[in-house]
C-alpha cells in the first residue's frame, strides 16, 4: 500500500490544504498524481486558483480539487486508469468518446482509459471528488470476479447515479476515503484498512456502475465456480511465468486433464493453456505500460513472463491490445 500526499505548493493553504494561484503549478499537480490535462481560464489568467490535495491508495489515487475561476478542461488517452469524477459543488459538462455528460450532485461521470475528453467551463468554486483507478486493477478484478479473462477495457457507462442504491453507497466510500486521506492519523494510514478500502472501491464500481458484465457479476450463483477450476486458477494467478503444463495444472485440480479442459471451456470459454496465455499476457501488458523511457525492453518483459517466443507474443499482443508491444512501450 503506498500513501503519498503532496507536499504544500506556495504555503498558503486552500479549502482542502493546498493552493496555488500558478497555472504551471495546477498542471504539474494534476499530471502527477492523475494525467497531463490542460486548463485554460476562460478570459484572464488574474483570479485563477487550484486547491488540490491527493493521495495514492493503493491502485487507486483519490484527490479533492477546487477552481478559483471559470476553466475550459481538456485532455486525451487516459491510457493507464479509468476515472470518475464527483462533484461536490457546481456541475461538469464534458464530452467522452463522442458522448456528452454532465455530472452534479447525484451524477458521476466516468471516463475510458481510451479517447479524448474535452470539458465546457467548468464554473469558478467547483468542487469534486477526483478518483483514479489504475487500469490494471479494475479489469483484474472483473476476471477475478468473472473467473475468466476479458477484453479490456471494460465498457463502463459514462455516468452513474449517485443519488440511491449502489451508486449512492459507492459515491458514500468514495467522499469518505478522500477525506480520509488528507487526515495523515487517519484509518487510511493504516495498510490493513487503507488496501481493503481501495479494493471495496474497484469491486463496488463494478457492481454500482452499468456495464455489460453487470448482470452476471450481480446474479445470485454469481460467487459459485468448480473447485478444480479455482485451484488451477489461482495456481495461475499466484505465479504467471512458471512453465505449466495442462498435465501439472490437472495434478494440481485433482482432476483427470480431459476433465479440466472441459472445465475450463465450459465457464471460461477458454482451453486452460490459452487462459494462461491471455493472463501474460495482461502482465506484460501492465509491466510495458508502467515502465520508464529506456528502463527495459520487448524482449526483456516478455521472457519475464514466460512468453520466450517474440514473433507468436507480439501477434497474440496486437490481437489482445490491439498495438504492438512496442507501441505500448513508447507511450507517453
Amino acid at each position: 500500500m503506498t500513501v503519498a500526499l503532496t507536499d504544500s505548493v506556495d504555503g498558503d493553504p486552500g479549502p482542502d490544504g493546498l493552493h496555488t494561484v500558478d497555472l504551471d503549478e495546477a498542471h504539474d499537480l494534476c499530471q502527477r498524481y492523475y494525467y497531463p490535462i490542460t486548463l485554460e481560464p476562460v478570459g484572464a489568467t488574474r483570479g485563477f486558483w487550484l486547491s488540490f490535495r491527493a493521495a495514492d491508495v493503493g491502485a487507486l489515487t483519490v484527490g479533492k480539487m477546487n477552481y478559483g475561476r471559470d476553466l475550459r478542461i481538456t485532455s486525451g488517452d487516459l491510457v493507464t486508469g479509468y476515472h470518475i469524477n464527483l462533484p461536490v459543488t457546481g456541475a461538469m459538462v464534458s464530452t467522452h468518446r463522442g458522448v456528452t455528460v454532465t455530472a452534479e450532485r447525484g451524477r458521476a461521470v466516468i471516463y475510458q482509459p481510451v479517447g479524448s475528453s474535452s470539458f465546457e467551463p467548468v464554473p469558478a468554486d467547483s468542487g469534486l471528488v477526483a478518483i483514479k483507478i489504475e487500469r490494471f486493477a479494475l479489469e483484474h478484478k472483473l476476471e477475478e470476479a468473472l473467473g475468466r479473462t476479458i477484453r479490456g477495457p471494460v465498457p463502463l457507462s459514462p455516468w452513474m447515479d449517485v443519488s440511491r442504491g449502489p451508486g449512492r453507497s459507492w459515491a458514500q466510500l468514495a467522499g469518505l476515503l478522500a477525506t480520509d486521506v488528507v487526515d495523515a492519523g487517519g484509518l487510511t494510514g493504516q495498510p490493513l484498512v487503507a488496501d481493503r478500502l481501495a479494493e471495496s472501491l474497484i469491486s463496488g464500481l463494478l457492481v454500482a456502475a452499468d456495464h455489460p458484465y453487470r448482470d452476471e457479476l450481480t446474479r445470485p450463483d454469481r460467487g459459485w465456480h468448480p473447485r478444480p477450476l479455482k485451484l488451477a486458477v489461482d495456481a495461475m494467478r499466484a505465479d504467471p511465468a512458471h512453465p505449466f503444463t495442462v498435465a501439472e495444472l490437472a495434478r494440481l485440480a485433482d482432476v483427470s486433464v480431459r476433465a479440466l479442459q472441459a472445465i475450463f471451456h465450459r465457464h471460461t470459454g477458454l482451453a486452460p493453456m490459452a487462459y494462461l496465455r491471455d493472463l501474460r499476457l495482461d502482465r506484460a501488458h501492465e509491466d510495458l505500460l508502467r515502465a520508464r523511457p529506456g528502463e527495459t525492453t520487448v524482449a526483456l518483459v516478455a521472457h519475464r513472463w514466460g512468453l520466450g517466443h517474440l514473433g507468436r507474443f507480439a501477434a497474440a499482443y496486437r490481437e489482445r491490445f490491439g498495438v504492438s508491444p512496442s507501441e505500448t512501450l513508447r507511450l507517453p
